[in-house]
Formats: C-alpha cells, sequence, structure tokens
C-alpha cells in the first residue's frame, strides 16, 4: 500500500475521553479545528498500517534516528528520510509512510500557529523521560508515538492515577500554556513510564516556533546543514 493511499481503521474511542476536554477526529487535516474554546486537545483517531509498525518494531535502538532541528513544513519529509539514511535505512514503502505522515502534521500545526518555522524532535526513549504530568510552555504541541506506548493524559489533578495511554501511532495536538484564549489549560500529559521495562519508544514532537522561541546550541537550522 502506498503512502498515497494507506488508509485507517479507526479504534474504538476510550469512554473517559468523553468527560474530558478532548476531541476526536478522523482525518489529520481536522486536528486543528478540534481546539476549541472548550477542549484542551484533539487526538486523531486512526491505527497505523501493520506493515509500518512492524517494520519500526523490527529495529533495533541503533535503527532509530534522532534529531531536533528547526524547519518549515515542506522540508519534514525530506529530513526524516534524512534522519534514517544516516542510520542504513534505505528508502522503501513503510520509511515513505512515514515521511508523508509527518509532512501532514507539520503542515496542520503550521496551519494552525500562522508560523512558518517549526521545531521538529524525534526521539527514542527507554528510560522515564517527562514522567510528571504537566502542560508545556508552547502555544501547541503535536505528539505521536510510532513505537511503544503513547503518551499518557489525565483531566486535571484528579485522574493522574487514572491515566489514558494513546494507543501507538495515534497523533495527539495539545494547547500549551502560552494558548491565547483566557481559558486555562487543564488536560496533563507526560510520557509513560518504561525504565526498566526493556521497551523503547519512538516518538516525533513538532511545535512552531518565532524566533524568540529558538534556544542555541540545541536547536539547529536544517536548511544550513550540509549533512546530518
Amino acid at each position: 500500500m502506498t503512502p498515497n493511499t494507506a488508509t485507517f481503521e479507526a479504534p474504538e474511542a476510550a469512554p473517559k475521553w468523553a468527560r474530558w476536554p478532548v476531541a476526536t477526529v478522523l482525518n489529520m487535516a481536522d486536528l486543528p479545528a478540534g481546539l476549541s474554546r472548550i477542549t484542551d486537545a484533539a487526538v486523531c483517531l486512526r491505527k497505523m498500517p501493520e506493515t509500518v509498525a512492524g517494520w519500526l518494531d523490527d529495529q533495533d535502538r541503533a535503527g532509530l534516528p534522532e534529531g531536533r532541528f528547526i524547519l518549515t513544513a515542506n522540508d519534514v519529509a525530506q529530513c526524516v528520510e534524512d534522519l534514517f539514511a544516516k542510520v542504513g535505512h534505505a528508502p522503501s514503502a513503510a520509511l515513505a509512510w512515514l515521511c508523508e505522515d509527518l509532512s501532514r502534521q507539520a503542515h496542520c500545526l503550521s496551519a494552525l500557529d500562522g508560523e512558518t518555522r517549526l521545531r521538529l524532535r524525534v526521539e527514542r526513549i527507554t528510560n522515564n523521560a517527562c514522567s510528571k504530568f504537566h502542560i508545556d510552555s508552547v502555544v501547541s504541541r503535536l505528539i505521536c508515538t510510532y513505537r511503544g506506548p503513547g503518551t499518557q493524559i489525565a483531566f486535571d489533578q484528579a485522574f493522574q492515577n487514572d491515566p489514558l495511554t494513546l494507543p501507538t501511532g495515534m497523533p495527539i495536538l495539545l494547547k500549551g500554556k502560552r494558548w491565547s484564549q483566557a481559558n486555562p489549560v487543564q488536560l496533563l500529559h507526560r510520557s509513560p513510564p518504561i525504565e526498566g521495562t526493556g521497551l523503547t519508544r519512538f516518538i516525533t514532537v513538532l511545535e512552531a516556533v518565532a524566533e524568540h522561541d529558538l534556544i542555541p546550541h540545541h536547536d539547529r537550522d536544517y536548511h544550513n546543514l550540509n549533512s546530518l
């Protein structure tokens, strides 16, 4: 199945979502519209193609790339392809699907925040990174876990002992503390604690960046790199 014709079977939405400020959409392009005065996050109800999930699951840790770059939505697909090439992956149908999927996410976020520059983080995680429930100090952030357990969400403090773990491959668009509307964001999230389990998560994070958001010595400008 080629990336352009990939379809998704929508899993059943957890009943818990009905009581939380979370919008559910069936198409990636509808994620930005899911954020409203009464919703703190939007989730795309979908499943990854089994061929892509299997390809990622088969990789050892060294076969999953990492990187952090400032770029435009139009550059995301090539950047991801370059990152995988660096760790020895030739072009394939699964990699093409992943590149196109992240490109769609990047264009959704760019349209929402009105910024041409984005920060893309590609990470492999084996520990308890960001294991405390929190709200990010950003306008919005789009997270997708392509391997391993997904991001955990909880509504306010009361549900931290009973969080919801998103399925693998399900993107979530989250409001941050800098969201412009007056309503305070109440939905919390964290990385699931996996240290000691032997699991490896592979996640991507996208967020819009203005000039004052750039972090010297951490953010690399993809446009000015001769190679990764």
